[in-house]
């Protein structure tokens, strides 16, 4: 029964993580190899994505002595600390995509791009300097002493402002190309939608008294 079990969890943990690194294979491939090479050739691009999966493989495995460094009792803190860090600017993006249509490309990129290097900044100092323990006065510098939870807000707040100024500081995207994406323009497909199948009725109404004036003559 215990080898069952533990066949079940394997299986459990290939399955996630196979999901996980074809994803991310994906998006690098298709993303950022695509752009950079717009001629490669699929087997090329086969040959990329397999190399993402394999560094991937060594990283997790590089990252293996970190984690069993905090020991069982941390274990459930540092995954909320990678959600709340990494995770705030993901959100902030997110939010900002559904609800305002000014938002832009170099502006999600920078404030991705700055979100992602304060959390990686801040994640860093998990392991530079060690948290004090209960009673004892925390010397750490303020940028580590800020609890992860205070800091993922201070991300969105810094992500999202980051966001609204290169927007605004950069070309819009054109508003028809909106239409049915964000929160504001969705009555927009609504009403393309409706003005369309208007214009499919009367067409099919115009081609019925067609016929019948053709069956009449």
């Amino acid at each position: 029964m215990v080898g069952i079990m533990m066949a079940v969890m394997l299986a459990a943990v290939m399955s996630s993580l196979s999901s996980v690194y074809n994803s991310a294979s994906t998006i690098f491939t298709i993303d950022i190899w695509q752009r950079l090479r717009p001629r490669a050739s699929d087997r090329e691009k086969l040959m990329i994505g397999r190399a993402i999966v394999a560094i991937l493989v060594v990283l997790g495995l590089v990252w293996m002595p970190l984690i069993e460094r905090g020991g069982s009792g941390k274990l459930f803190r540092y995954i909320q600390t990678i959600l709340f860090l990494f995770g705030s600017p993901i959100m902030a993006i997110f939010i900002v995509g559904l609800v305002w249509p000014r938002a832009n490309e170099p502006g999600a990129l920078g404030g991705f791009l700055i979100g992602l290097l304060l959390a990686a900044a801040r994640f860093a100092t998990e392991y530079i300097y060690a948290s004090p323990a209960c009673g004892e006065p925390d010397t750490r510098p303020a940028f580590a002493s800020i609890h992860y939870m205070y800091f993922g807000i201070i991300l969105f707040v810094v992500t999202l402002a980051t966001i609204i100024v290169l927007s605004l500081l950069t070309k819009p995207i054109p508003r028809e190309e909106l239409d049915g994406l964000t929160w504001i323009t969705l009555k927009n497909k609504t009403a393309l939608e409706t003005k369309h199948q208007q214009g499919m009725s009367d067409v099919v109404i115009s081609s019925d008294k067609g016929k019948k004036h053709q069956n009449i003559c």
